[in-house]
């Protein structure tokens, strides 16, 4: 598909697979927030080449505090269940928060609209 303005992208590390990022039992660190932005920044739909995706703005959560690191930083195998469930949670919260937020603005802006 085809950007036509510029997005919003939020990219959360809580938000994989459960059990984590391994390969045959030894951890993969998985994505750090450069590699996870330059994947996202480039769009591959026209025949010609690649051309940037625009972003209004670029946000990551979930991530150590290291932006060389990946978001499965510092794991020594597979997820445990109970760590999974504990993940999963930080990451509903999250996402609960950022929609909430999101409304609440969109609210606020359009108030601001029709001058209430």
């Amino acid at each position: 598909a085809k950007i036509n303005a510029p997005a919003s992208v939020l990219v959360n590390g809580f938000y994989h697979e459960s059990e984590g990022c391994h390969t045959k039992n030894k951890a993969e660190e998985g994505m750090n927030p450069s590699q996870i932005k330059n994947v996202l920044s480039v769009s591959n739909d026209n025949e010609s080449g690649s051309t940037p995706t625009p972003y209004e703005s670029f946000q990551l959560t979930g991530f150590p505090d290291d932006p060389d690191r990946g978001w499965y930083h510092g794991a020594t195998g597979e997820e445990s269940r109970a760590k999974s469930e504990e993940r999963a949670a930080k990451f509903y919260l999250w996402l609960c928060e950022c929609l909430d937020e999101q409304l609440f603005n969109h609210h606020q802006n359009n108030n601001n609209k029709s001058g209430k």
